[in-house]
């Protein structure tokens, strides 16, 4: 009997205590983060930059109705990012854990889009399980020349009305077509869910 609770003892408690030792000392951690835009090319083509080069399974990405859900490494962390192209009601359960939203702005839309960018982006600062998720914001900025025609950052704060919501967040421009800025917008996640 005492052979038999020190073989359970060595096969259950040994791996379980290494795994929460290793997570404490090495800071692991399982994010889930959203990504959302009103325009599906655009983002598409920010997720992709984002999961591509740091996928590490080949059952993933799972399509779902709705979305599809990317797993991924940054460092020791794993990410599993939900490129959400409906209401996020739908996904509830993923989103309860929730850490990051990233919401994607073209600074150059048109009226209507920039109408509907605000109301997606309404629905899921108001959603009430991701009242705690920090927000980053990728501006989109298309041709340097025709600044002018642009939301500037100012602008963004006020039309999304930023200062009112809870959460932490972080505006990033990102430039095309090389997608400059993207780098330093998942530094920003990775720092702040240290």
């Amino acid at each position: 009997m005492v052979m038999l609770v020190e073989a359970v003892f060595t096969a259950v408690f040994i791996p379980f205590s290494a795994y929460y030792l290793w997570r404490y000392f090495f800071g692991y951690k399982k994010i889930n983060v959203v990504i959302s835009c009103v325009d599906d090319s655009l983002r598409r083509a920010v997720t992709t930059r984002i999961v591509d080069s740091k996928s590490d399974d080949g059952e993933w990405p799972v399509r779902l109705i709705g979305g599809i859900l990317y797993k991924c490494r940054f460092g020791w962390d794993e990410y599993k990012v939900l490129e959400l192209n409906s209401y996020p009601q739908r996904f509830h359960d993923f989103m309860e854990n929730v850490k990051v939203i990233i919401f994607i702005i073209d600074s150059a839309q048109s009226e209507q889009d920039q109408k509907d960018s605000v109301e997606l982006f309404a629905l899921l600062t108001t959603y009430e399980v991701l009242k705690n998720a920090h927000l980053l914001i990728y501006t989109l900025k298309r041709d340097p020349k025709s600044e002018s025609e642009q939301i500037s950052d100012e602008e963004i704060k006020e039309i999304y009305e930023l200062e009112r919501i809870s959460q932490k967040w972080h505006i990033q421009p990102l430039a095309v077509p090389m997608f400059i800025g993207l780098k330093e917008g998942i530094n920003w996640i990775r720092k702040e869910m240290k």
